[in-house]
């Protein structure tokens, strides 16, 4: 029982990596740059296709930055209301208050 706890706990120790992990071959590194400098040699492919990503235009690109310009404008018009509602809010309390304080007096 005790020899399985301990061959357990190993298997759990070499799979629990710590330090820069590579994303690729899950090797792990104590530096970046040992990661940096391994990943570059070990996987150039991952590289390449990151940068044929970066330099591809994306379909719909125009159709995003309308959709995020349509968002942003709708929170403006969303912050608009809640900043009225806030000040119609705090004009109640204040008549509230003042019906209670002529009413008591």
């Amino acid at each position: 029982m005790f020899k399985q706890f301990l061959n357990r706990s190993r298997t759990q120790q070499q799979e629990e990596k710590q330090g820069f992990i590579c994303p690729e071959c899950k090797r792990d590194f104590s530096s970046i740059d040992d990661l940096s400098d391994h990943h570059i040699n070990a996987h150039p492919q991952a590289d390449d296709y990151e940068e044929r990503e970066a330099s591809t235009p994306q379909n719909g690109s125009e159709s995003t930055s309308a959709r995020l310009k349509g968002q942003i404008d709708d929170l403006g018009i969303s912050l608009q209301e809640e900043s009225w509602y806030s000040a119609e809010l705090q004009k109640r309390k204040k008549y509230r208050l003042r019906l209670c304080v002529d009413t008591t007096a």
